[in-house]
């Protein structure tokens, strides 16, 4: 978030200067990720996102098409991400979800006294009309001045769910099979993307493409600021944010590609034009809110918020108005945020060249100043090493460290599963069986004091925060530290691969993974340590399997054990199961989640409410009332389908939607989430207690390639354009007699697959789908041989599998 309101008025006097981006030839160009993606994907842009999740279907081919003008002109962009949030920023997002929470629950359970039901010539009731000024069709989200713009987000997403449910409704006789289109748009035009959502898909294009990118430990355009100021880069590419420092004197704004045009920003003639002082100019931006102090404070928070630093501007030069002095008089309140957000300005951390993390202070006269108790505004201080792995984003999401120096963890709103309760208790759920464990494992190589600070566990549905127990006495990681795999082969890191090291006929895999002597100690030879990323990543994967519950271990006799989770792992290979990564995220969305694939969904205001609504899926009400039980199987493999995409073209999606299948994803996507934090956690345990030879990885390009790209769980789930493919696939053959090129050709014309799909929707989606389902059958006849599924779910698996596979028998 920019400062409020300065680059419209910016360009709106003119003082915007525009020049040929020939101008930067051969320059080391560093961009502010954020920034830059808010131009990419601009507000008209990816407006059926929030409906299909996933990441941003248009982002690659607006990237390769900046990338392909850089490389012309020999320009080599470094990506900067923003790293971890500042008191400040915490405190706000807080409130932002609380504020979200409060929306969502008043759009999807408004009270009784504003419902009003309507009435046909007949008398008969037609309709329910929620009496809310979130989803009058009259109002205007504009005129919702005193609403967040997350909060609009969230109240336009609900108010196009309201109208997709009046389509449904209104299509009841006429909709067979033919897939209904949305005509309300999904987001919300001011609110950029959150590139949290697709930042790992960033970071696996850049290391394929090998582009140069960093995570920055808290504020990307500082990293940039120190990057400039020691000549590692040339340009700078970011936001109305860089004015805030004194020693930046130029920055690039924005990018005409089209054109081949920059435009750029001159601080000189800048605070010109003002004619304010640096310190009156940071003194308006602390006020009208910015990344480092995000709210509007008094007395500009009264005024439109397209116009606070117009108005914080004239007032200054009008009448000498001194922002800090008027708090101090009248707000008392908001001094702290106006004070943190200063202190944050002159003592912000960033990486140095040496690896280290340090405060960045860019005139050396004012090193001596620094405090003491940057902790207090910024962040508690974490050991330099996990800094650097975050920086490689080895670390994805950030949130456990977060939550270490905090002392909260923080869930996140989902798309659509907010009120569900089956959902609630999956985030209850993860407390125990991930959070306590990971917080274990990075918290024991690092000072006591984390070690036995409390940690609570914040979520969006209730007013209880609940204490995450991660104090273990042994610690997780003691506890395994005699478990590893050492063959020093330097060879793929697969999970086929791995699962390969347990048919070794000629070892007893269930004692040859322990190891008399633990490895970590500095004074252990390095021939001892593992020594290829293949055996680091394959002792984490091992490791993680045996704190999720998929191996027993046996301490006194040093044995493993596979349990019936484990054994149906270990037969991936046998079973014909090749995409491993996959289908490990289903089995354990089977081992710990409160819901199956064949459970219906329904939302209620609370656990005990009887009053809920349900999400049904996108098949026709026909579809639905002639054939209950296909209408099953067909929603159990589009939920399946759920976990893979196929190779797509960039484009900007607009065609058939299913909330049903939205709200299936976030099960599979919280899933996913925690499963990459463990991974993540034993990895970073492993590296920091040193049983790995770190110098033999000789820079961090190689880190980046060798380990980072190697890692797994690290993509999100795909979107649910595969999914509602199969569904309207599947819908369309029971109505045609399984009569599959038909509906092929149905579902190619709806979702406009030569635009879509990179290739042939027949290879790509439906011969790989039946093949992910023939995979799917083999582990559903597994887990009944072993007993984790009950006789029940087994025949409607079953079942469901021999219907999907009918269409493709008839067709062929």
């Amino acid at each position: 978030m920019p400062i409020r309101s300065l680059e419209s008025y910016l360009f709106e006097r003119g003082l915007v200067g525009c020049c040929p981006i020939e101008s930067i030839k051969n320059a080391r160009l560093g961009i502010d990720v954020d920034h830059y993606m808010s131009r990419l994907l601009t507000p008209k842009r990816e407006q059926y996102l929030d409906a299909i999740g996933g990441s941003p279907t248009t982002l690659t081919m607006f990237l390769e098409s900046d990338l392909q003008i850089f490389r012309e002109l020999n320009i080599t962009p470094v990506f900067v991400f923003n790293g971890f949030e500042t008191f400040n920023q915490m405190e706000h997002n807080q409130k932002e979800n609380e504020k979200l929470a409060k929306a969502g629950r008043s759009t999807i359970f408004p009270s009784r006294n504003n419902i009003t039901n309507t009435t046909n010539n007949n008398g008969n009731d037609t309709s329910t009309r929620i009496n809310s000024p979130y989803n009058s069709a009259s109002s205007s989200i504009n005129s919702l001045v005193d609403t967040s713009s997350k909060e609009l987000s969230l109240i336009q997403r609900n108010r196009a769910w309201s109208n997709w449910n009046t389509i449904l409704e209104n299509s009841e006789s006429t909709y067979i099979d033919q897939p209904l289109f949305p005509n309300e748009p999904f987001r919300f035009g001011i609110n950029p993307i959150d590139t949290r959502i697709f930042k790992a898909n960033l970071i696996r294009y850049f290391i394929e493409h090998n582009i140069q990118y960093q995570v920055a430990p808290f504020v990307s355009w500082f990293q940039l600021a120190y990057l400039l100021q020691n000549d590692y880069i040339d340009a700078i590419y970011g936001s109305t944010d860089l004015l805030l420092l004194s020693n930046i004197d130029r920055f690039i704004l924005g990018m005409e590609f089209p054109s081949k045009e920059m435009r750029f920003v001159d601080r000189i003639r800048i605070f010109n034009e003002f004619q304010v002082s640096q310190e009156e100019f940071v003194d308006i931006a602390m006020t009208c809110g910015n990344p480092l102090q995000p709210e509007v404070l008094p007395p500009l928070q009264i005024y439109p918020i397209t116009q606070v630093f117009e108005v914080g501007l004239n007032m200054v030069l009008a009448n000498g108005t001194d922002f800090y002095y008027y708090l101090l008089s009248n707000e008392p309140r908001s001094v702290s945020k106006y004070e943190k957000g200063v202190s944050s300005l002159r003592n912000m951390p960033v990486l140095f060249e040496n690896g280290r993390v340090s405060i960045f202070t860019p005139n050396a006269e004012d090193k001596s100043k620094i405090p003491n108790n940057a902790h207090e505004f910024i962040s508690q201080r974490l050991p330099h090493e996990y800094y650097f792995y975050y920086s490689l984003g080895l670390i994805t999401s950030g949130k456990l460290l977060d939550a270490i120096c905090s002392g909260v963890y923080k869930e996140d709103i989902p798309l659509g599963s907010m009120f569900i309760p089956s959902y609630r208790t999956l985030v209850d759920k993860s407390i125990d069986d991930f959070k306590s464990k990971e917080l274990n494992l990075l918290t024991a190589p690092i000072n006591r004091y984390y070690q036995i600070k409390a940690i609570k566990h914040l979520d969006w549905f209730g007013p209880k925060e609940t204490n995450i127990s991660h104090k273990m006495s042994p610690s997780v990681f003691e506890r395994m530290n005699h478990i590893l795999v050492k063959t020093d082969k330097d060879e793929p890191f697969t999970v086929a691969n791995f699962i390969k090291l347990f048919d070794d006929k000629n070892a007893d895999w269930e004692s040859k993974f322990f190891v008399a002597d633990v490895i970590f100690p500095n004074n252990i030879e390095l021939g001892k340590k593992l020594r290829t990323p293949y055996d680091l990543l394959s002792t984490v994967l091992l490791r993680f399997l045996i704190l999720l519950g998929f191996f027993d271990v046996d301490y006194s006799k040093k044995t493993l054990k596979a349990t019936k989770y484990g054994e149906i792992f270990l037969n991936f290979n046998s079973l014909g199961i090749e995409d491993g990564s996959e289908f490990l995220v289903l089995l354990m969305f089977m081992k710990y989640s409160s819901i199956s694939l064949n459970d219906s969904l329904a939302a209620t205001e609370n656990a005990s409410s009887n009053d809920a609504i349900s999400y049904n899926s996108s098949l026709s009400k026909f579809t639905l009332d002639s054939y209950p039980i296909e209408s099953r199987y067909i929603t159990i493999i589009s939920r399946l389908m759920l976990l893979f995409s196929f190779p797509s073209k960039p484009f900007n999606y607009h065609g058939p939607i299913d909330r049903s299948l939205l709200c299936f994803r976030d099960y599979f996507q919280f899933v996913q989430l925690n499963m990459s934090e463990m991974f993540d956690s034993v990895c970073v345990s492993c590296l920091c207690s040193g049983e790995f030879d770190r110098l033999s990885l000789k820079n961090n390009s190689e880190w980046v390639h060798k380990i980072v790209a190697q890692m797994l769980f690290k993509l999100p789930i795909p979107n649910t354009l595969m999914a509602m493919m199969w569904e309207f696939y599947l819908q369309k053959c029971l109505h045609n007699g399984s009569i599959g090129s038909e509906a092929e050709k149905m579902v190619s014309d709806c979702f406009h697959a030569n635009k879509l799909i990179n290739g042939d929707i027949k290879q790509e989606v439906f011969k790989k789908g039946f093949k992910i389902i023939s995979q799917f059958s083999s582990l559903i006849k597994e887990c009944n041989r072993v007993g984790i599924t009950n006789e029940r779910d087994y025949e409607i698996y079953k079942n469901a599998v021999l219907f999907a596979q009918s269409t493709f028998e008839v067709k062929d």
